[in-house]
């Protein structure tokens, strides 16, 4: 995970899952693999479920938001982001983003400000984070700020 080969990390989850196809850690990381591969957001949602449905821990349900951030499911991203943001000290940039996003989707622009500089400031720290994605999310939160 740490090199960065998602598909090879994947296909080592696969094969644990083959084994102990009901170990919510290993299906939480698969699910987040895949939320990385492009085009696999389906099978990235469905593992985050199975997850969620068999140990209810806010990170969980913090990876599955952030998978339906992808997919543009705001609301519903929103009702596992929220509580996991509240639940943890110390979200990881990238849930950061996700909020940010959801936020500005939901038209609730101190809120995607507020995210948006906390994911900023920790990609600045090291932490892994999309930094097109941030710049963009800058952008359209400055276009919708300013005065018309």
């Amino acid at each position: 995970l740490r090199q960065g080969d998602n598909l090879e990390a994947l296909g080592l989850c696969n094969r644990y899952l083959s084994r102990n196809p009901d170990d919510a850690d290993m299906l939480d990381t698969k699910a987040g693999l895949l939320g990385r591969v492009n085009g696999r957001l389906r099978e990235a949602l469905a593992s985050a479920d199975r997850a969620v449905e068999l140990d209810d821990r806010p990170e969980y349900k913090g990876t599955r938001g952030v998978i339906l951030v992808s997919m543009r499911q705001y609301e519903r991203a929103l009702l596992d982001l929220r509580p996991y943001a509240l639940d943890t000290r110390e979200t990881p940039a990238r849930f950061d983003a996700a909020l940010a996003e959801a936020y500005f989707a939901t038209n609730e622009l101190p809120l995607a400000r507020q995210y948006l500089n906390n994911a900023t400031a920790k990609a600045e720290t090291g932490d892994v984070v999309d930094a097109e994605r941030l710049r963009q999310l800058q952008e359209a939160i400055a276009r919708k700020e300013a005065p018309a």
